[in-house]
């Protein structure tokens, strides 16, 4: 692989490992999330030596994550997809594939599939070659203190328009775990390709903010623990100070007393001494316990400042690969029946990218999605909120 493309979704990743490992000589036995997975004799790979299960799917409640040699985990994000990615990154040249029919199958999208629609036919008519270019992201979440968190994320952008094909990475991917694709030279500008992968980073990121957003409350919540046990801290020491205060006042009084009192001058003059060091402690107390009370009265700005550093994250993107990608860009006609009528309904279309453009109910205007599918209402396109 790839250079290209790592999926988000579940069923690619699974696709794409399958067809990798395959490619390069293990046995795969799938049973359901279940797979068994032996290794060639010959094997150069160092990814899985022997014999090893892996179980595909997160961790549910309460079922921790196995990483060991014999059973491994295969979900984005998991440490096993991360390797797996990682080691087909370095495995496979950079270059440009060409997707055909063999790459792919015609990709209903999800807003059709979630339909209570029936389609009874489908049909993909293509009229020009177009090029995308498809970078794998690395997306680094780390605060000062400590490292977090890495993503990987594919994206593709179209080369003419600048325009992002979320289905395209899935596709590019799996076409590369085929060894009998071909990997050809760049083609693109490379001021262009520089000017996509800039663009690309920022994009990823974005698609990741409900992760960034959950790790900064975490380093928030992490850095308001820590304020609030300093905050603690600093009002048990200026108990401990006040009462200090009030003990070396009474031990000054005792002690004056005693100077009084003293009939012999050896007497007073130790008593005098020992005042006058008490005396000495006593404004060194009172120092500390003053400047504690006006860092208390403005906050603690330092510490606070010096602590919000330390959780602060920093959000860092960079390219590990690319993949520059033709494919062949038109329009997909769908016939659709509901039982009462029927309806033909043309979208753009790419080879690989599926359903290139946004199609909207034509009675409020809003997009169709997998959440809101398409219904027809007397051969009308509209979503499932209007026909409710």
């Amino acid at each position: 692989m790839t250079d290209a493309a790592i999926t988000v979704t579940q069923e690619a990743l699974e696709s794409f490992a399958a067809a990798y490992l395959s490619a390069n000589g293990y046995d795969v036995e799938t049973r359901d999330a279940h797979w068994t997975v032996t290794p060639p004799s010959d094997t150069s790979l160092d990814l899985l030596t022997t014999e090893t299960t892996i179980r595909c799917g997160p961790p549910e409640d309460g079922d921790e994550p196995a990483e060991t040699d014999a059973e491994r985990r295969l979900y984005p994000g998991s440490e096993f997809a991360q390797s797996l990615i990682d080691t087909a990154i370095r495995d496979t040249p950079t270059g440009r594939i060409t997707l055909g029919e063999r790459h792919t199958d015609l990709q209903i999208p999800d807003w059709l599939t979630a339909s209570s629609v029936s389609r009874s036919s489908a049909s993909f008519t293509p009229y020009y070659d177009r090029t995308a270019v498809v970078t794998l992201i690395r997306v680094s979440i780390e605060t000062v203190s400590e490292y977090e968190t890495s993503r990987l994320r594919a994206i593709a952008l179209d080369t003419r328009t600048g325009d992002q094909l979320p289905d395209l990475p899935s596709t590019v991917f799996n076409a590369l775990a085929d060894t009998d694709t071909e990997i050809t030279n760049f083609t693109v500008d490379e001021d262009r390709v520089e000017e996509l992968v800039d663009r690309a980073g920022p994009a990823v990121v974005s698609q990741l903010n409900s992760t960034v957003d959950e790790i900064h409350n975490e380093a928030s919540s992490a850095a308001d623990a820590e304020l609030a046990e300093y905050d603690r801290l600093q009002e048990q020491r200026i108990e401990e100070l006040a009462d200090e205060v009030a003990r070396l006042e009474q031990r000054i009084d005792d002690l004056s007393s005693d100077v009084e009192e003293a009939g012999a001058r050896e007497a007073r003059l130790e008593h005098l001494q020992k005042r006058k060091d008490l005396r000495a402690s006593l404004d060194a107390t009172n120092e500390e316990l003053e400047a504690l009370r006006t860092q208390r009265a403005h906050g603690y700005p330092d510490t606070r400042r010096e602590i919000r550093d330390r959780h602060a994250i920093e959000v860092v993107s960079e390219p590990v690969s690319l993949t520059e990608v033709g494919y062949e860009q038109g329009e997909v006609e769908f016939e659709l029946n509901d039982g009462h009528h029927t309806r033909t309904l043309t979208c753009g279309y790419g080879r690989g990218a599926g359903v290139t453009e946004d199609i909207l109910c034509e009675n409020c205007g809003a997009a169709l999605t997998g959440e809101n599918p398409l219904v027809l209402v007397r051969k009308e396109i509209r979503c499932q909120h209007c026909s409710a």
